[in-house]
């Protein structure tokens, strides 16, 4: 089962430190300098960790496949790629000796626009590790418009790898194609959370009845529902 999951990536960051058991314990010094984020990312990659080890998901699965109780857990990629997106850049403090080596050259640090740069690239990386996983659970996980889209930059990513540098610009997406993909985004993400409101809201009134979980309302009884919103 774990030889199909799909294989997230590897957060290989300095700053970073997994929360793994088999990662060198941290010091009182390092844990007390990390920012709420990269705590964040530490207790995400170990969750991660956890899920690969365990064969939670595989490709072989469809979305009825998948425990209700689970559901929450295919957003471990997604939710480590927006964490990157927010992981402040700086450069690290110089060490003790001010960094000098022995043919005295001082040794400076990755920029913060380099580490910038590291940061949207793994968070896309985790991004699309997360698509591929719910593209890979069926149809009902990915709306049509959002798997269009997956696939448009999916196929210029590969235009771009295969293309001189000459031949970049014009396999690039216009401002026009660029201002009507952001539009459709913006209205999908409006439906959604509408849906997802009506859909809380009939939690509260299930609530509020006191109905059983097996008792339905329109259309939902309380698993349904629950699998719903998650999926939304």
């Amino acid at each position: 089962c774990c030889g199909d999951d799909v294989a997230p990536p590897v957060a290989n960051d300095s700053i970073i430190r997994s929360s793994d058991n088999n990662a060198p314990p941290q010091s009182d010094a390092i844990t007390t300098q990390q920012t709420p984020i990269e705590k964040a990312i530490s207790l995400l990659i170990n969750l991660q960790t956890q899920i690969s080890r365990n064969g939670l998901f595989s490709k072989n699965e469809a979305l009825e496949d998948v425990p209700t109780s689970s559901l929450g857990l295919l957003g471990a990629e997604y939710q480590l790629g927006r964490a990157y997106l927010a992981l402040p850049t700086y450069t690290a403090p110089p060490p003790a000796n001010g960094g000098a080596t022995s043919n005295g050259i001082t040794n400076v640090g990755p920029s913060p626009s380099l580490l910038r740069k590291q940061n949207i690239t793994r968070a896309i990386e985790y991004y699309h590790s997360f698509l591929k996983r719910l593209e890979q659970l069926g149809e009902d996980m990915l709306q049509e418009a959002t798997l269009k889209e997956y696939h448009t930059m999916l196929d210029l990513e590969d235009m771009n790898d295969n293309s001189t540098s000459n031949n970049k610009r014009s396999s690039r997406m216009t401002p026009s194609q660029i201002r009507e993909m952001k539009i459709q985004r913006f209205q999908r993400k409006k439906a959604t959370t509408q849906k997802r409101t009506h859909l809380q809201s009939q939690f509260q009134r299930r609530s509020r009845l006191g109905l059983p979980a097996d008792e339905p309302m329109e259309g939902h009884d309380a698993e349904s529902l629950t699998r719903t919103l998650s999926v939304e």
